[in-house]
C-alpha cells in the first residue's frame, strides 16, 4: 500500500509543523498575523471535523517580542474592581 493510501484511510493523528520565522514581522505585526497563521489555514478545509492546536513553540530569537499582559491578572482586578464601584 502507497503512502498516500494508508494517509487516506486515517481518522485521527497528530502532525508537527514547522513554519519559517521569516514568514513574518515580529516587531510590526507580529501576534496579530500569527493567530492569523494558526487559525486561518484549517478554518477554509471542510474535510476536517476537529483541528487543535497541542503546543506552540518559538525559538529564542522571536520571545523578545512577546512582552506578555500589559497589566497582567492583579492589573485586570484592580481594574475591574474600579470599574465596578464607578458603576
Amino acid at each position: 500500500m502507497h503512502e498516500k493510501e494508508q494517509l487516506e484511510k486515517l481518522e485521527y493523528g497528530k502532525v508537527k509543523i514547522a513554519f519559517p520565522i521569516i514568514n513574518t514581522d515580529w516587531s510590526g505585526d507580529g501576534i496579530s498575523h500569527l493567530l492569523c497563521q494558526l487559525m486561518g489555514g484549517q478554518m477554509d478545509i471542510d474535510i476536517f471535523d476537529r483541528c487543535r492546536l497541542i503546543a506552540l513553540d518559538f525559538p529564542e530569537s522571536i520571545k523578545k517580542f512577546f512582552l506578555g499582559p500589559k497589566y497582567g491578572i492583579s492589573g485586570m482586578r484592580k481594574f475591574t474592581n474600579q470599574l465596578l464601584t464607578i458603576l
